[in-house]
């Protein structure tokens, strides 16, 4: 009960944060400059770094220590390769041919060490397996909304960028109010019907910001969905993560947490670089976002799938 409520606000943590930073990035852009929004990144990592020294405590091992550089190395080089094949306006296949050749290598080498940076027995587990590839798809999802909408608020609603980070407060509120249901919830009736329905609430809210049309307004067109997205976010994060660590030894719960961490982020980088390559040159603010909405639905459509094919399906054979 205790994980799975830490689990919980971990989820709702993550996007509060993310709402809360919308804001404070509006503020800084309707006062001073665009710019204060990265430059404030080094003030609060900083309090962070002293928070991790004062309050995060190790357990000391007398295992001698082995990092996997290369496996580090090759895994960045070849997202990166990916990434700027999909933005880059030139040479897309060569760096797409690199990525992919890059990728194979790092797969071939994590399976010869005995130390690597993503043991590949992680993926053994049907369920695991499922979390992974339902985040990876869920965060694409999620990366491209949060990016594209602020831009439909400012350039059609023509909302200031301080009120665009207002405007994303109802989706913090109840994935917040939902977080703090979620472990009781999820007590009732199990982690995977949790994410199914938090799932089906994503699709849903997605659906709708594909029809967006001017006469919408800012509630019926986004505040309405933004309250199902919410939910759904609240109640897919949580069970994710907890079929991403299930059943992991202790020797693999370490690489477990950061490939769950690993595949948030670069679900979300790769999901939005390919929903840029989709609708980044479209010039109508409108027709743009609903391309986008509708690229970003179907990641929501897969990540479904996923979850209910390798993360109910493992669980109805258990």
């Amino acid at each position: 009960m205790e994980r799975t409520k830490a689990i919980a606000l971990y989820g709702a943590t993550a996007g509060i944060g993310s709402s809360v930073g919308l804001v404070l990035g509006g503020l800084f852009a309707s006062l001073w400059t665009w710019r204060i929004g990265f430059l404030i990144n080094f003030p609060l990592a900083a309090v962070l770094l002293v928070i991790v020294f004062k309050y995060v405590t190790s357990k000391t091992s007398k295992q001698a220590i082995s990092i996997d550089y290369w496996g580090s190395i090759l895994s960045i080089l070849a997202v990166a390769s990916l990434l700027y094949a999909m933005t880059a306006d030139n040479n897309q296949i060569i760096f797409l041919i690199i990525g992919v050749i890059l990728l194979a290598v790092f797969v071939i080498l994590e399976s010869k060490l005995k130390k690597p940076i993503m043991p590949l027995s992680l993926f053994k587990d049907f369920e695991r397996t499922g979390a992974f590839i339902a985040r990876f798809f869920y965060m694409a999802a999620m990366m491209s909304f949060w990016f594209y909408t602020p831009q439909l608020m400012q350039g059609d609603l023509h909302f200031a960028p301080l009120w665009v980070g207002f405007g994303f407060f109802p989706m913090t509120m109840v994935m917040y109010i939902v977080a703090l249901k979620l472990p009781e919830l999820t007590q009732k009736i199990g982690n995977a019907r949790i994410l199914h329905i938090g799932m089906l609430l994503t699709l849903i809210g997605m659906i709708i910001v594909c029809f967006f049309q001017n006469s919408f307004g800012y509630w019926w067109g986004i505040g309405v969905p933004m309250l199902l997205i919410g939910a759904g976010q609240s109640m897919s994060i949580s069970p994710l993560t907890v079929s991403g660590v299930i059943r992991t030894r202790g020797e693999e719960s370490g690489a477990a947490s950061g490939l769950v961490n690993a595949v948030h982020q670069i679900g979300g980088a790769v999901g939005l670089a390919f929903v840029a390559l989709v609708a980044g040159n479209i010039n109508n603010q409108v027709m743009r976002y609903q391309v986008s909405m509708i690229t970003a639905t179907i990641f929501v459509i897969i990540a479904l799938i996923s979850s209910f094919f390798l993360i109910h399906s493992n669980r109805m054979r258990r």
